[in-house]
């Protein structure tokens, strides 16, 4: 906490309009204090997806799980599979949903893949 209002005044939404691209906001958010990591910062950003134009973060690793096990992705982890997830959501949408919902169930899928050990 005490870096966010050093650096930013305690404005998260500062911190967004100074990062430079979306890796560049994953670093900020990460520099903020200890125990804020990888997980932690896609968690964030995914929901603030639409919001914040910088928040772009890569799936978590159950997410691609979940996405890989389904035949959404063809491999994991690489670089495009935000963008493939993105394509395949623009091709199969839910009315009255967003993207965001669906990379929050293939979260919860990604979850019961391990649980279950598949």
């Amino acid at each position: 906490m005490g870096n966010l209002i050093a650096n930013y005044g305690g404005n998260l939404s500062l911190l967004h309009d100074q990062a430079s691209s979306s890796s560049d906001l994953e670093k900020r958010l990460k520099e903020l204090g200890k125990g804020i990591g990888s997980v932690t910062v896609s968690i964030f950003l995914r929901e603030l997806r639409g919001l914040w134009e910088k928040a772009d973060a890569q799936p978590t690793p159950l997410v691609m799980l979940a996405a890989k096990n389904l035949g959404i992705i063809r491999k994991e982890p690489h670089e495009k599979a935000l963008k493939e997830l993105k394509s395949f959501w623009r091709k199969n949408k839910v009315a009255g949903k967003a993207f965001v919902n669906f990379e929050t169930a293939l979260l919860r899928l990604g979850k019961d893949f391990r649980r279950k050990g598949r």
